[in-house]
């Protein structure tokens, strides 16, 4: 005799399952693209991207971007060989040159965090030529005399550190970032130069092409530089992302980041976040950044055009619905800005702040990538297999969910199937035909209307197991879901 059960689905806190697979998924994680966890837990369409519309930008390549903490020049770019600034605002217009570099950037222009601010002055590293300042005040650029070449730049206590091209790093005068001496360095390794340093621990930690190394005490003094650990490397076009003293970093062997504490380098726990195709790794410029009010990390990389997003703990993947050039910078303390592959580039803005999909009244935000149409999200649970090996049949699935008033152009909508897995006999998987919540955006309200739809089914048949798959999810977020089976007896009785 066929009995009633349910299963309640209100957990999205594990995010993304990836390479995990549906069968062997963790409670609390799913598969999708376009979703995020909001921060009361319901699972929605995450907003769309914004054009800050910046006037007079020059034409060519973006090669480094960064936001830095001065009034109405907030972005510093840098457009081919020309350092320019720009208010981080609707339509304002970007600088006059502050100077030209001696040569094209052989690698994207890495800004670090501890550098963007050091006596009102921009310290950087232009791979392949030389460090340089700007100075936004005066709207200037100076290359410095003596100056270290290399990949990268960190502070470090009261001295400025450089990395690269080869095994080499060179040190500032203490607390004088602009004075080097070529008796000033440090070789790390053999061969191998540095492509990312960055200062965590109470140590400095410097992420070669091979092995990661550590310097502690103070450097001219009392330094003790060790290798930390032989993880997998850093891609020479990578980013490095520090968050509460662990640095997250997308390695050249794989897509899926690796979390270094300053001793470890943990390949495992985050191996299943392969966020494109090219699961073999790539040699493209991936940016990275940690917006800090929420703690929301994001990388992005050149030639998917996709996304590796961190909001409120829980990893989620992303497809821009415009080409970008794989950098990009955090922004105030919560969102984000990307620079197109456009000649001129553009720059469009990821509100990292809001916990629904994007209105096209907001500052930052537009219903869809650059688009009063709505983003179109999906996801799908894991797999569901009865414990006790019985056939059970999916009756109805009951969703509570929050719609809005995008003013998009498009209807609110999700589209939900069942699965029927494992069907008896070994036939394939069965898929229910698909239904759907589809109203105009003007029922619901900017402030958000919680609803609940019930949806019946029964044609998928009975299998051992069942999974569900949202699709054209628009301008909603997922607040619960709970499924009502009908179970049959085992086939072992």
């Amino acid at each position: 005799m066929a009995s009633q059960a349910h299963v309640v689905y209100n957990d999205f806190s594990g995010g993304e399952f990836g390479t995990i697979g549906a069968r062997r998924a963790p409670d609390g994680t799913w598969t999708g693209l376009n979703m995020r966890v909001y921060r009361n837990g319901s699972l929605g369409v995450r907003p769309g991207l914004h054009d800050l519309a910046v006037t007079g930008m020059p034409s060519g390549a973006v090669k480094g971007v960064a936001y830095i903490p001065f009034s109405g020049k907030e972005i510093i770019i840098v457009v081919g060989t020309s350092v320019r600034f720009v208010s981080f605002a609707q339509a304002a217009a970007v600088s006059a040159s502050a100077g030209t570099l001696a040569a094209t950037p052989a690698y994207p222009i890495r800004f670090s965090e501890s550098t963007r601010s050091l006596d009102s002055r921009v310290y950087f590293q232009n791979p392949g030529d030389g460090s340089y300042y700007a100075t936004p005040s005066a709207v200037t650029l100076t290359a410095l005399t003596n100056d270290p070449s290399g990949n990268c730049m960190d502070l470090y206590k009261d001295r400025m550190v450089a990395g690269g091209p080869a095994e080499r790093l060179r040190y500032s005068n203490a607390a004088d970032f602009t004075t080097w001496s070529s008796l000033q360095f440090i070789d790390v390794g053999y061969s191998y130069p540095a492509f990312q340093m960055i200062s965590h621990r109470d140590g400095l930690s410097i992420f070669a092409q091979a092995l990661i190394w550590r310097i502690t005490g103070t450097i001219g003094s009392t330094e003790v530089l060790r290798r930390a650990s032989s993880g997998l490397a850093i891609s020479t076009q990578g980013d490095a992302v520090l968050d509460n003293e662990r640095v997250f970093y997308i390695p050249g062997a794989r897509t899926a980041p690796i979390v270094f504490d300053g001793g470890n380098a943990d390949e495992k726990s985050l191996a299943h976040l392969e966020w494109h195709t090219d699961s073999a790794g790539t040699t493209d410029p991936v940016s990275g950044g940690i917006a800090r009010r929420y703690n929301d990390i994001l990388f992005s990389n050149y030639g998917y055009d996709r996304g590796l997003w961190r909001s409120s703990g829980a990893w989620t993947f992303h497809e821009w619905g415009v080409t970008q050039s794989g950098l990009l910078t955090r922004a105030a303390s919560d969102k984000f800005v990307i620079a197109s592959d456009d000649s001129p580039p553009k720059l469009y803005v990821l509100d990292a702040s809001l916990d629904r999909p994007g209105f096209t009244s907001d500052t930052y935000a537009d219903p869809g990538d650059i688009s009063d149409t709505q983003l179109s999200g999906n996801f799908s649970l894991p797999e569901y297999w009865d414990p006790q090996l019985k056939e059970i049949r999916v009756r109805a699935v009951t969703v509570n969910f929050t719609k809005w008033d995008t003013g998009g152009s498009t209807t609110n909508n999700f589209t939900l199937a069942v699965k029927a897995l494992d069907q008896y006999g070994g036939g394939a998987a069965i898929t229910s035909a698909t239904q759907s919540f589809n109203e105009a955006g003007s029922s619901a309200t900017t402030s958000g209307v919680d609803q609940r739809a019930v949806f019946y089914f029964g044609d998928q048949g009975s299998g051992g197991g069942f999974q569900l798959i949202f699709t054209a999810i628009r301008g909603v977020a997922i607040r619960d879901i709970v499924v009502s089976l009908e179970s049959l007896p085992s086939r072992a009785e």
